[in-house]
């Protein structure tokens, strides 16, 4: 199933928003909760500033739900980045982050104009998109 997730207008630190990252963590946790272990979900960003804080969130996340430190450098490494990244590449799950919340900041216009770019449709996901965004 493909979903929306209105995050609502938060703090904004360059294109980061601290409230994205943080429903990001909750939804990955989720996952790795029901399947007993780290998924195959990528998760993805227009924005490397925002593809670093995710790593950043997302481990520390991670290291409270007790996985090894080496086992959370190897999946955040491998499973968080940009869409030029992850062009080509196949998942069945994928949370894309739109990032900065703000009207100067650009990233939640780039739901109705980049997503409908050609390097959105290289990304493949069988069973579910999740945007999150304002």
């Amino acid at each position: 199933s493909n979903g929306w997730i209105d995050i609502p207008d938060g703090t904004i630190e360059e294109k980061w928003c601290p409230e994205e990252g943080k429903k990001v963590e909750e939804m990955l946790i989720s996952i790795f909760r029901s399947e007993q272990g780290l998924a195959d979900v990528f998760v993805i960003t227009p924005f490397r500033i925002v593809a670093d804080r995710l790593r950043q969130s997302i481990k520390r996340a991670l290291l409270r739900e007790n996985f090894s430190e080496d086992l959370c450098d190897e999946w955040v490494a491998e499973h968080i980045g940009t869409v030029h990244t992850f062009q080509g590449k196949e998942t069945e799950t994928v949370i894309f982050v739109l990032g900065a919340q703000g009207s100067n900041q650009g990233g939640s216009s780039l739901g109705n104009n980049q997503c409908e770019s050609s390097k959105c449709r290289r990304l493949s996901c069988s069973e579910e998109l999740l945007c999150g965004g304002e």
